[in-house]
């Protein structure tokens, strides 16, 4: 596990105010797009930030950002434990340090765990009215200035992320391609049903029909048997 200093913890705790949507717990195909992008803008601006060290990857920051969730989620927990005892316990919760406090003011109060690397948690924290909507003003402002100030990428990132993208595009034709074989093969499987269905219908028409013409004989066949009764007895009469 990787191990940070408490100035990379604020660090990390600070630019992560300024991209709210890594703590929607939406699932929507937008919501992960938004998401990804987040973090990977996340990522760039924490090691520009923090100079004079290899840099660290996703997966480290993600880390990162998971322990001071669960620094806020703790100390929010043991606040809500002792606010429930008699004297209503402390005013608010006692925060190992800014970077957790400023973690749980970003989380807001619907803290809901997720094992989506993807999705990030909330707290069960409520904040005053007026602290929400100045949160929500700032992360607003914040992620404006993101989106103004674009960020200096290396030549090694602006190849890693080309070979990302090819990567990411022939996985998605790859699938596209799969998705259209499935749809012909579907579609070929429905017209083999129909064809079927229609040689049955057609063959059942056909006994029908055999079926009716036999009727036709049979009723022939009897009535031309009466007939020969008939003259058979006319016969016999006129004989006679």
């Amino acid at each position: 596990m990787t191990r940070f200093e408490s100035s990379e913890r604020l660090l990390m705790a600070e630019i992560c105010t300024r991209y709210p949507v890594i703590v929607d717990s939406g699932y929507s195909a937008t919501v992960l797009k938004q998401k990804e992008a987040a973090w990977k803008r996340i990522v760039d601006e924490f090691n520009n930030s923090n100079p004079g060290k290899a840099p660290y990857g996703q997966q480290s920051l993600k880390g990162l950002w998971r322990r001071l969730k669960d620094d806020a989620k703790a100390a929010v927990d043991n606040y809500n434990k002792l606010s429930q005892k008699t004297g209503g316990g402390p005013s608010k919760p006692a925060f190992k340090n800014k970077a957790v406090e400023i973690t749980a003011a970003l989380l807001g109060n619907t803290y809901d765990p997720l094992d989506d690397p993807l999705d990030d948690d909330v707290l069960p924290f409520q904040a005053s009215p007026s602290d929400a909507a100045e949160r929500r003003n700032e992360r607003w402002e914040d992620v404006e200035v993101v989106e103004e100030i674009p960020i200096m990428e290396t030549p090694q990132k602006k190849a890693k992320k080309r070979k990302q993208e090819d990567f990411d595009s022939r996985m998605l034709k790859m699938a596209e391609e799969q998705h259209e074989m499935r749809r012909k093969e579907h579609a070929a499987e429905m017209e083999e049903r129909a064809a079927k269905k229609e040689i049955h219908a057609a063959m059942l028409k056909e006994q029908d029909e055999r079926f009716a013409i036999l009727q036709l004989h049979r009723e022939a066949a009897h009535c031309y048997l009466e007939y020969l009764k008939a003259k058979t007895r006319e016969t016999r009469a006129n004989v006679d």
